[in-house]
């Protein structure tokens, strides 16, 4: 028996990051802010040479990012300010065709389909929206719902938590009076601890201690239903639950 190969278009590319250093202080600690405004990032030339020259030409971005860093002419400040660039787009995902409603709301429960994992502050830059992109529940315990005009067939949902990410410096010391403060070895306080996931009325998973950012639940068969309910019973501390998306494949 022979085996034909069969020869695919490929491409070899990559792309080399490059960031001004003022883009990366929203990021930092006051320590590394200081170190940064005073010295710079610190990122190392390149080590190779060439008689023609290394980085592409025909790949360079605006001013300050190195060629090689980005096609031609491109730069966070050439985003359309204010834009969503970071939103995620997956025609498969089946929890972009329901609609979402929720028990309670302070931050509305559409937010967990617009496609955008974190909240997108000013400081990040011209590009940020400066908007928030979570449900956030009033109060606990509370429901998150999707709905189907006619029953689908899901075998695996995704769930991302808030884990309070960039909202706080998590610093690692042998202090226990500096620790308590930040928490970095314990689960954050508004990550959800305690839920449940139901399909027509259903548990179809069930977590009781969770301190991940994002939980993936594979079902050992794919189950049929029409409206998909996330109940979250309890956070570490916080007194609201907090969900940045939910996928239905």
């Amino acid at each position: 028996m022979t085996t034909e190969s069969k020869k695919l278009p490929l491409i070899d590319s990559d792309v080399h990051n490059s960031v001004a250093a003022d883009e990366l202080l929203p990021f930092l600690s006051n320590y590394w802010r200081d170190v940064v405004r005073r010295s710079g990032p610190g990122i190392p030339p390149t080590v190779y040479s060439s008689p023609v020259g290394v980085l592409r030409e025909d790949a360079r971005p605006e001013p300050p990012l190195f060629p090689a860093s980005g096609p031609a002419t491109s730069s966070f400040n050439g985003l359309h300010p204010k834009s969503n660039f970071l939103a995620f787009a997956d025609a498969s995902d089946l929890a972009r065709k329901a609609s979402v409603t929720a028990s309670s709301s302070a931050l509305p429960a559409a937010h967990v389909i617009d496609g955008v994992t974190r909240d997108l502050k000013a400081t990040f830059g011209r590009w940020s929206s400066d908007s928030a992109h979570r449900w956030e529940s009033a109060s606990l315990p509370a429901t998150l719902a999707l709905e189907w005009p006619a029953p689908v067939a899901i075998k695996e949902v995704h769930v991302t938590f808030d884990t309070h990410h960039f909202e706080k410096e998590l610093v690692l010391s042998l202090s226990d009076h500096l620790t308590s403060k930040a928490a970095p070895r314990s689960p954050q306080p508004e990550t959800v601890k305690a839920y449940r996931l139901l399909l027509d009325g259903h548990v179809i998973s069930e977590v009781t201690d969770n301190y991940l950012r994002k939980r993936i639940h594979s079902l050992a068969f794919p189950v049929t239903g029409r409206k998909l309910e996330l109940e979250v019973t309890a956070t570490h501390g916080a007194p609201t639950a907090r969900v940045y998306e939910v996928r239905a494949y």
